[in-house]
């Protein structure tokens, strides 16, 4: 992996299911973040498709809170019943090395079905701050200045991307947790906070009215909605550094490719499940992350 690329919701089943979610009136999609952020807004897009699909009530739920573990948790302790799915990133890997006393089982109690989707990660901080390139800002944080940034909660994609700059550039920016990036990104809009890193899409708008500053695209490819924001490996050499540190928390992931459908998956509940731990498992791609099934 030579990118540090969010991957938004994939499908991940608890390893017991006891019913099939045929059954239920009612499917609920945990979102384990604040409302308004990407994973958000990702999910409350399919929504309406998944009802019209499975002809049933397909909620949004959030749930956010310690990196996402907090909605994680509950879908790890809802009924085994196909009808409960969490909508996680890569995140959900990185809390089982941050967080020792997880309330579940990353292993064990939740597993992967599906890749939904992937965004490119941009790293942003406020025009205030009175910087325009990445060069500029870790001159600034070496310089003595008290900076701070925002993320999800300790463990997130955004922590991860937030701690690997301060190792390669060997700053020590502080970090400020949020259960959201919605909430993160409005403080980081209102001057609170001096810099994040987040999704492309969600990060656009406020680049493109002049609102936030477009530092460096964590990726080898520049992004086609931002094409003048250079990427990591233009940027710097530190930049190139954090690229391989990322590559090698990503081989460290233990969950595998999705073999199956998330309709398939929430229809056919138990067998479904049953079928997905018989096949034939390979390692996900490297840029791969999780949506969640109960």
């Amino acid at each position: 992996m030579t990118k540090l690329l969010k991957p938004i919701v994939a499908a991940i089943a608890t390893a017991t299911f006891a019913a099939p979610a045929a059954a239920a009136d009612i499917v609920k999609l945990v979102v384990p973040f604040a409302a308004g952020g990407p994973v958000d807004q990702v999910t409350r897009t399919i929504a309406p498709a998944l009802a019209t699909e499975l002809g049933k009530t397909v909620i949004v739920e959030n749930r956010g809170g310690a990196g996402g573990t907090v909605g994680a948790n509950f879908v790890a302790k809802s009924p085994p019943d196909g009808a409960t799915v969490l909508m996680a990133t890569s995140g959900y890997v990185f809390s089982a090395g941050t967080t020792p006393s997880l309330p579940y089982d990353p292993k064990k109690d939740l597993e992967p079905v599906m890749l939904i989707g992937q965004v490119q990660t941009l790293l942003v901080a406020r025009p205030s701050l009175g910087v325009n390139t990445v060069q500029e800002l870790i001159a600034k944080a070496k310089g003595g200045a008290a900076l701070n940034y925002g993320s999800t909660g300790v463990g997130s994609t955004m922590h991860v991307g937030g701690e690997l700059f301060n190792m390669a550039a060997g700053t020590k920016v502080q970090h400020v947790p949020y259960k959201g990036a919605a909430p993160a990104i409005t403080d980081l809009l209102g001057g609170q906070i001096d810099m994040l890193n987040a999704d492309v899409p969600v990060l656009q708008p406020h680049v493109k009215d002049g609102r936030l500053k477009a530092l460096v695209i964590y990726d080898t490819k520049r992004s086609p909605k931002l094409p003048d924001v250079p990427t990591a490996t233009e940027a710097d050499s530190y930049a190139r550094v954090v690229l391989r540190i990322e590559e090698c928390h990503q081989s460290l992931r233990i969950v595998e490719q999705a073999l199956d459908r998330l309709l398939g998956l929430v229809v056919e509940g138990a067998v479904a499940v049953r079928d997905f731990q018989r096949a034939k498992r390979e390692p996900p791609p490297a840029t791969a992350g999780w949506l969640t099934v109960d």
